[in-house]
């Protein structure tokens, strides 16, 4: 009789092992995959949009988007023309870690963009499967100029690019410094679907400098603005991206669009920021300097514009790009996505502790017989 009811105690073991094999996919894969947007999720096509995320999965991750005109796969972000269910790679992933910026004025096929909910998903490249989506609302105004890079030092290329409107035959194009001094002035032709492109090298002095654009046939105007930095100064994390991202070619763009005013600001002076999340007691960080926690006010901080992060145990860091001036005091207020809370156990552990655990069961009975 014990050495049959061994034998059932053997066989169960085995049993249980082999149904929790079937029962899990073999091979699972475990992490985390997240994106998340900085802002009101509301943006007019044109604007730079800064995503960040976690893929714990693998090293490479991808992005892609879908929406109205486009494929329901998804197509890279920077190529609406590309290929269905392919994405570009974000550069610099750091621990399983991600930040992206999205400059909406270099994508090929800008001219299937028009108002309204966007879809955007990130993958593993190696694991497909594993993905996250967020969805923005892109808007499509009629009057736009952006300078791409937005910062940039001297001798780098910039390209003013936007749209008019189709009756218009030149664009009138003035940059002015913080003072209100005219730096520099660019006439440059129209395209029949009202597009334009102007390219110059950075010859000015540091400082933000405000882009005018106006037309001989309209009374509106438009701006944006160029900070130039020294060479020594910050650098945006996020312009890197941006050196193997395509211009959009002339004509092809059809929308128009607009970037948002910003106060103009000076170079030589400080302002304050107020910083605020939850939960409470994040650590806060100033262009990768500690400067406290949340609840925190920082005063002074010099003009310009500044790389701010806020870490917690247990959540994914946020990270903001803020132009700090004379204005007012700048606000950042966030509420931390919490990191997942546990990692699942994979089949071939539980199937090895079942194993285990049958082992010592069966050790032990022998020890009790007398």
């Amino acid at each position: 009789m014990t050495n049959y009811r061994k034998k059932n105690q053997v066989i169960l073991c085995f049993f249980l092992a082999a149904l929790m094999i079937l029962i899990m996919p073999a091979g699972a894969v475990n992490g985390t995959m997240s994106i998340a947007y900085r802002g009101s999720g509301g943006y007019y096509i044109g604007d730079t949009i800064i995503f960040d995320g976690q893929n714990t999965f693998g090293n490479v991750t991808l992005i892609r988007i879908s929406g109205p005109d486009l494929p329901n796969g998804g197509v890279p972000i920077y190529d609406l023309n590309g290929d269905v269910g392919t994405g570009n790679v974000i550069p610099g992933e750091t621990a399983g870690s991600w930040k992206f910026a999205w400059y909406t004025g270099t994508i090929r096929g800008i001219e299937k963009l028009q108002t309204a909910r966007y879809t955007l998903t990130v993958f593993d490249k190696t694991y497909p499967d594993k993905t996250a989506t967020t969805t923005i609302l892109l808007k499509k105004p009629e009057f736009y100029v952006i300078a791409t890079p937005s910062v940039a030092r001297n001798g780098d290329y910039v390209q003013l690019t936007g749209s008019i409107e189709k009756e218009a035959t030149r664009a009138h194009l003035e940059i002015t410094d913080a003072s209100g001094n005219l730096v520099h002035t660019y006439d440059t032709s129209v395209s029949s679907s009202g597009y334009f492109n102007k390219g110059f090298h950075i010859d000015m002095a540091p400082g933000v400098y405000q882009i005018r654009l106006s037309s001989p046939s309209l009374r509106t105007t438009q701006t944006c603005y160029l900070t130039v930095e020294s060479p020594s100064g910050p650098v945006d994390p996020s312009e890197p991206a941006m050196a193997g991202s395509p211009a959009p070619e002339p004509g092809a763009a059809t929308q128009t669009t607009r970037t948002p005013s910003a106060p103009i600001a000076t170079t030589d002076g400080t302002g304050s920021l107020m910083v605020t999340s939850s939960p409470l007691g994040a650590t806060v960080f100033l262009d990768s300097a500690i400067a406290g926690q949340t609840p925190l006010e920082l005063v002074p901080v010099s003009y310009g514009t500044h790389l701010v992060e806020i870490k917690a145990p247990g959540y994914q860091t946020y990270s903001v790009q803020v132009l700090v001036d004379s204005t007012e005091t700048k606000e950042i207020n966030t509420m931390l996505l919490k990191q997942s809370a546990s990692t699942p156990v994979s089949p071939l552990t539980l199937a090895l502790g079942i194993l285990i655990s049958c082992a010592l069961a069966g050790i032990a009975s022998r020890r009790r017989k007398p």
